[in-house]
């Protein structure tokens, strides 16, 4: 692995464990602030801004809402300062597809853009 897949990887695993442990930190420390986030909800066009994904991380964190998955990293591209990840959320009841884009900015690889899908198994 090269030390750029593995800085991408430590950006995903930052995202990921902040995602299941509810850490605002983590989250804003994997993601750039102006990130969106998007899915497919009855057939319309969900789109989540950072503001808003934060605020739910924390109402989850008061709730002691935390989780566990099993993390798998499907696929990593890497173009100069660009890259995109697949990964995996293997929950117990389903499973998150997140399509990841990234930019290496100051030397660090923050994530600009995510599109996730949700199949329930």
């Amino acid at each position: 692995m090269t030390t750029q897949e593995n800085k991408i990887h430590e950006t995903i695993q930052t995202y990921v464990t902040g995602y299941l442990n509810a850490e605002r930190s983590f989250i804003e420390k994997a993601f750039h602030p102006e990130t969106r986030l998007y899915c497919v909800d009855n057939q319309k066009l969900e789109k989540t801004e950072m503001k808003d994904w934060i605020a739910n991380i924390e109402n989850r964190k008061l709730k002691g809402d935390l989780r566990s998955a099993q993390l798998e990293i499907l696929q990593i591209d890497i173009t100069d300062q660009a890259a995109t990840a697949k990964i995996e959320l293997h929950f117990e009841k389903f499973r998150f597809t997140d399509y990841l884009s990234l930019l290496e900015i100051n030397n660090e690889w923050i994530i600009v853009g995510k599109i996730y899908s949700i199949k329930v198994i």
